[in-house]
């Protein structure tokens, strides 16, 4: 993708180019003498923050989150990648068969299983089970008032986090300047100080490597939350609407495991825990709404 938009250099410039940490406002100080090599923050503004290089780094180096892998699909199976065969636990593939007067597409598994379903029938079900998660559009101020109060919460607990990395930053800062201290007056060894001060060196980049990851934001999200739940509120139709990548992008967020069809029925081993919470909230309330009425007797207080 890089050299078709123009890029001329070799595999290994460009290995090269996105593990250098210039790109953060950070520069890389080899090793001199007695002197460990270290990076030592730029007077350059950096082009990306160190949380983002901090994430490609992990991803390079096997450390991130596993992603699911781009599945390349047609329209007509939306679901190829997510759903599995209810008896060999295999991914169903899709393909298409040429009938009297149209084509039929279907998912199925390998040949030995010869498991198979109809797309139509299969994408329909997945569509009718979106709208069991959908938010009763009567408590919508209910969740965007959770949503907003989780997000304070969190923004709150990033300001704490922030101050207590802020601190143990300054107290290994502390204790490498006495350790280089107790190196000048002679009641260590260089050796030992070596030791302490490389420890030191990468207990501090840690912990400036996990404090540009804090997310700074704080902006309001109101007009977000209106957006969001409106989306939530009509999931099908937000699913119906979206193009193909979208749509795939939804599944994905909706069902982080594979899901199989089973009895006529979409069954999957763990669901999106936001979505899994609005599913209770919704039976629960529709619980209440047709069971016995409750009557609260207020006393007056003396």
């Amino acid at each position: 993708m890089a050299c078709r938009r123009g890029f001329k250099r070799t595999k290994t410039n460009m290995w090269g180019l996105i593990r250098n940490p210039i790109y953060c406002g950070k520069i890389f100080i080899p090793k001199y003498k007695d002197e460990e090599s270290r990076l030592v923050t730029g007077q350059h503004e950096p082009l990306i923050s160190e949380g983002l290089f901090y994430n490609v780094q992990d991803i390079l180096d096997g450390k991130s989150r596993i992603y699911r892998p781009k599945i390349q699909t047609v329209a007509e199976f939306p679901l190829r990648g997510f759903i599995v065969c209810p008896f060999c636990d295999k991914k169903l593939q899709g393909s298409k068969c040429k009938g009297r007067h149209k084509h039929y597409y279907y998912y199925h598994c390998d040949a030995q299983c010869k498991f198979r379903i109809n797309s139509e029938v299969a994408n329909k079900m997945f569509i009718d089970e979106l709208k069991k998660y959908e938010p009763i559009p009567e408590v919508k101020k209910l969740y965007s008032s959770i949503l907003y109060e989780t997000h304070r919460e969190l923004a709150d607990n990033a300001g704490v986090q922030k101050r207590r990395l802020l601190e143990q930053i300054k107290d290994y800062e502390l204790r490498l300047s006495k350790a280089r201290d107790l190196l000048l007056s002679s009641k260590i060894e260089a050796d030992d100080y070596k030791m302490m001060k490389e420890d030191y060196n990468l207990r501090i980049t840690n912990l400036e490597r996990e404090l540009s990851s804090i997310v700074k934001d704080k902006h309001s999200i109101e007009s977000l939350l209106v957006k969001g739940v409106d989306n939530l509120i009509k999931l099908n139709e937000t699913y119906i609407n979206r193009n193909l990548s979208d749509a795939r992008s939804l599944i994905g967020l909706v069902y982080p495991e594979n899901f199989t069809i089973r009895e006529n029925k979409i069954q999957t081993a763990r669901v999106n825990k936001i979505i899994e919470s609005i599913y209770l909230i919704n039976s629960e309330l529709r619980h209440k709404k047709t069971g016995q009425k409750m009557i609260f007797i207020f006393c007056p207080v003396e």
